[in-house]
């Protein structure tokens, strides 16, 4: 009997707890943009990724990046960088280009995806890193 008292009394105050605390959206705008760290070393993790993401990094070529910028995105704005490249398809024989687009979260990537009407504007550059990755 005591132990469903002691039950009946943590289920009450649990419930208590977890009043419909509701964070307005100034909070969560400025969470958001707390989280807006350039990313330093982007080059860096995009070749560390790729290495894991793609299933034959090698003879990547024209690969291409652009400068992380600020761009709107969810609550607020986060840092992204279009990266641009061409991989071997199933044949061996060089696929067509792609554009992806690289999100960051306090200076550090977050999410890598098909960024083709994104990176339309992008101002890219060579990225010789890219195409020396080995297995």
């Amino acid at each position: 009997m005591r132990l469903l008292s002691l039950l009946a009394l943590g289920v009450t105050m649990s419930a208590c707890a977890s009043d419909n605390y509701e964070v307005s959206a100034e909070v969560r705008k400025a969470e958001w943009e707390a989280k807006n760290l350039y990313p330093r070393a982007y080059r860096a993790e995009i070749v560390a990724y790729l290495r894991t993401y793609l299933n034959d990094p090698t003879g990547l070529r024209e690969a291409a990046i652009s400068e992380p910028v600020l761009k709107s995105m969810g609550l607020g704005q986060r840092y992204v960088s279009c990266v641009r490249y061409r991989a071997k398809a199933g044949s061996g024989d060089l696929g067509a280009s792609r554009d992806h687009l690289v999100v960051f979260v306090q200076g550090k990537l977050d999410a890598f995806k098909e960024g083709k009407e994104q990176c339309a504007a992008a101002t890219y550059v060579p990225f010789p890193e890219l195409e020396t990755l080995t297995r």
